[in-house]
């Protein structure tokens, strides 16, 4: 069993995610999380956001954004960077 904090897993896949999600907190990118209903996506983007302000991130970080995309069909969303 490994510790992440807001995780506790033995999955590999499980793991190998939470690694990637520290690694990613480090850096100015944004970050979209998708998923089904009910999936951890919350409790991820919590987790991301967390390392990166345990961390220091050198970057200033912009506060945790949860639209609701859900009446929206698969394919009609383009992500654009600002």
């Amino acid at each position: 069993m490994i510790d992440f904090g807001l995780f506790q897993t033995a999955n590999d896949s499980m793991r190998r995610m939470l690694e990637l999600a520290q690694s990613v907190a480090l850096t100015p990118a944004p970050i979209l999380i998708t998923g089904q209903s009910g999936s951890g996506k919350t409790l991820l983007a919590q987790f991301v956001l967390e390392k990166s302000r345990h961390q220091g991130a050198s970057y200033k970080w912009a506060p945790l954004s949860r639209p609701d995309l859900s009446g929206i069909n698969d394919g009609v969303v383009i992500l654009q960077d600002l």
